[in-house]
């Protein structure tokens, strides 16, 4: 019970846990020079927010006396960078606990030194998510504490916090005011508005440093959503909230500002999917109109915190100024030449700049396009005039939201997709698809009446680019009795609960776990003739084709996305989103899951640009002629194509269709620029493209 109240149910050594937050409370005293008794430790504790029980409190003080021993700076330093891999992945996953890496430290702390250092007087810094204190340490041991006022921070997780604590006070020596709370952000700043308002000074700062949490919102209790959304209406940030889409680092953004003076510094880690999807539109709407964006920076891996593996960027921003912003593409070679000179960032890095303030169409669209602008400017000019004209309008302004739909999610792909690893497909005809167990030859007569045919996965049709006969097939079997089932159907539900493959499924939906795929299809009709990936590696290894055609409407596995459209429309969006035009705009612009892998959610699909209906139709029937002529055959990996017949086909007709002039230059632009990164990507090169 004693350890649950710490919150030590997260980590992988609950006592090794324990024992580091004891050490941190150790290290605290010592350095504050205070004894350890009963009274000392109840009040150092009441300061942190945290509270103990009388029988929990007296351990702690018995365990503090046993082993009052803090950190050596050693260890300290160490401890910082490895602490979150003490947590289990999922604790680590529910409260965003990836800690910043040794290059955003650095980077931040360079960019922080040089601010304040041309600013008067001291200032207070604060990082109001701050892990294990280190980026807030990395900070103070680069400005030095002679520039330094007052230093606070919160951190949900109560080891890390009292362990940031005590790496503070070391980096510091107990010189200057050092405060900290272990707790929600949130509610802690909150409930200090309403308990005084108008007085926020205690929680004001000149100087924010922060890895704020990217917890999916789904993932958040639904009361505390709530109460977040209440929070940051009641903050007055309603406007930046776009269509009711929000997510955590979206509101810790806004949370942040409203502890930020005018003219003070924001240094963050951020999501580079802020820039570029529905739910960092409010984002960006607040930073155009609040702060002047000194710079953003990529660095040469996609992450700036530890194990993440999503893609991030680096943003200085400082509020109440305007300018232009830098964006910068950092290597190891050029980290150290990095910092501010007044209001601009210099270095040695690879740079651009821009004024966010003028930004319109594609590029507003995603700012992850400013890094490459100078080598995509002729590409990305023609789009700009194509979206002015709308000639090409979003996804969702073209077709609505409601044109695209998830796959379906099957809970056992050994039951419910049939071939699978133990049975195989022996004959089709008429009403029946005889199947035939691999291993013993048993055969099965399962009515089509029970299978829908589907795409299983993209691997499958990696070179198909219309598909004829996708050679598999969901089990949709309805919630009925299995006594009132043909007989083979049951014998197969037999063998899916004898052989544990739906053992899932079995846990997950009790009684009718057999009919879970029958449901979502009556639910969804997920059915339709365009389909697109989940994700994609952007180096296009192997892949000859992007979205996959069939020529019937058929379903498909959750690794699509399903567009339902008339048939007259599919053929020409299937060869814009096939295009090099639609290729370039994903390899340099999409959502990084990893150095290479790129995710598309519905919401990215839905802000994508796409060809005007309207405009369009004049090339419906040539795109359908087109179409029907490349599937015949299977196509070679796009970087093989590139040049080739039926690249050229493609590319042609799209710019046609969307009256692009002088084409042919664009499209062997496009080529040279998709050439480069594909060979530098493919060579494992280090390549600024994505």
């Amino acid at each position: 019970m004693f350890l649950r109240t710490l919150n030590l149910d997260g980590y992988m050594h609950r006592f090794e846990a324990y024992e580091i937050f004891v050490r941190s409370l150790a290290h605290i005293l010592l350095i504050k020079g205070v004894k350890v008794n009963t009274e000392n430790v109840k009040a150092l504790l009441k300061s942190l927010g945290i509270g103990l029980g009388r029988a929990a409190l007296s351990l702690l003080v018995s365990d503090l006396k046993n082993h009052y021993k803090g950190f050596s700076k050693r260890e300290i330093e160490d401890l910082q960078y490895r602490f979150p891999r003490l947590m289990y992945r999922d604790y680590r996953r529910v409260t965003a606990s990836y800690y910043s890496s040794p290059l955003a430290v650095e980077l931040i702390a360079r960019l922080a030194r040089d601010y304040i250092s041309s600013r008067r007087g001291r200032v207070v810094i604060a990082d109001p998510f701050m892990g294990s204190g280190t980026l807030l340490r990395g900070v103070v041991k680069r400005v030095g504490i002679d520039n330094i006022a007052r230093i606070w921070g919160m951190e949900f997780d109560h080891v890390a916090c009292v362990f940031g604590y005590a790496s503070l006070l070391d980096a510091v020596g107990g010189d200057i005011d050092v405060r900290i709370i272990c707790g929600d952000s949130f509610k802690i700043l909150w409930r200090s508005r309403a308990q005084t308002p108008g007085n926020k000074d205690d929680w004001e700062a000149d100087v924010i440093v922060t890895n704020p949490p990217f917890t999916r919102w789904e993932s958040l209790e639904k009361n505390y959503r709530e109460y977040l959304l209440r929070l940051i209406r009641a903050l007055g940030y309603s406007k930046y909230i776009v269509r009711n889409q929000v997510n955590l680092q979206a509101l810790s953004l806004f949370l942040i500002d409203s502890i930020l003076r005018e003219r003070g510094l924001l240094l963050s880690i951020i999501p580079a999917s802020t820039f570029y999807t529905i739910y960092g539109r409010g984002v960006k709407a607040m930073l155009r109109e609040k702060y002047r964006v000194l710079g953003l920076f990529k660095g040469w891996k996609p992450s700036f915190s530890l194990d993440s593996g999503f893609m991030e960027l680096v943003i200085a921003a400082i509020k109440g100024e305007q300018g232009e912003t830098a964006f910068v593409t950092l290597s190891d070679n050029c980290v150290e030449s990095i910092g501010l000179s007044g209001s601009i960032v210099k270095g040695e890095c690879a740079s651009s700049y821009t004024d966010l303030g003028r930004g319109s169409g594609v590029l507003d669209m995603n700012w992850l396009l400013y890094f490459e602008e100078s080598s995509l400017r002729p590409l990305l000019r023609v789009i700009e005039d194509l979206l002015e004209k709308d000639i090409l309008l979003s996804m969702r302004e073209a077709y609505g939201k409601d044109l695209i739909m998830r796959g379906v999610e099957i809970y056992g792909p050994d039951f419910f997709t049939i071939p699978n690893r133990f049975w195989r497909i022996v004959s089709r005809s008429g009403d029946v698809i005889v199947i035939e167990k691999i291993d013993s030859g048993e055969q099965l007569s399962i009515p089509r009446d029970y299978l829908v045919e589907a795409l299983r996965r993209p691997g499958l049709y990696i070179d198909k680019i219309l598909v004829e006969d996708p050679e598999h097939y969901m089990v949709s079997i309805p919630p009925k009795d299995p006594k009132k089932l043909p007989q083979d159907v049951r014998k197969y539900i037999e063998w899916g609960s004898r052989s544990r493959v739906a053992t899932t499924a079995r846990r997950t939906f009790g009684r009718k776990w057999y009919s879970h795929v029958n449901r979502q299809i009556a639910s969804k009709n997920p059915f339709g003739k365009l389909f697109l990936p989940d994700k994609v590696d952007v180096r296009l290894k192997g892949r000859g084709v992007f979205a996959i055609a069939s020529t019937r409407p058929i379903s498909a596995t959750k690794n699509f996305y399903i567009l339902v459209l008339s048939d007259r429309i599919a053929p020409l969006l299937t060869l814009w989103f096939n295009s090099s035009v639609f290729l370039t705009l994903l390899i340099y612009g999409g959502r990084r899951i990893g150095e290479t892998w790129t995710r598309l959610l519905i919401e990215d699909y839905l802000e994508l640009p796409v060809p005007n209906p309207k405009i369009c139709e004049d090339h419906y029937e040539e795109a359908e002629d087109l179409l029907r002529s490349i599937g015949r055959e299977p196509l070679p990996p796009i970087p093989n194509q590139i040049g080739r017949k039926q690249r050229v086909s493609i590319d042609t007709l799209v710019l046609e269709a969307l009256g692009v002039k002088g084409g042919e230059e664009l499209r062997n632009h496009i080529y040279n620029t998709l050439s480069r990164f594909l060979e530098a990507s493919s060579t494992n090169k280090r390549y600024h493209g994505a």
